[in-house]
């Protein structure tokens, strides 16, 4: 996790990050080899490794408002966040 003093900052922080390593915007349930329970299979949402959580700015440039999702899709995010199987894995 990592917090920035504006929203640009962030913003340009997470593409570098992704420049750097782009694996880890790519959308998977797990890293190659982790073996998952069907349990696990049924409640881990596949997604990047890498999110950006804010809200979103009516003055956000498009590909930043789109990247940041709706409230249901952050509280959603927050839900995988404290996912036990998530953290054990």
């Amino acid at each position: 996790m990592f917090v920035c003093s504006s929203r640009e900052i962030g913003y340009n922080f997470y593409k570098n990050v992704i420049a750097l390593k782009p694996e880890w915007a790519e959308v998977s349930v797990a890293e190659e080899g982790v073996e998952l329970t069907d349990k696990e299979k049924r409640e881990i949402k596949p997604m990047e490794r890498i999110k950006m959580i804010m809200t979103r700015g009516k003055d956000d440039p498009k590909e930043m408002y789109d990247l940041l999702g709706t409230k249901e899709y952050r509280k959603e995010l927050d839900r995988q966040f404290k996912n036990e199987n998530l953290i054990s894995k």
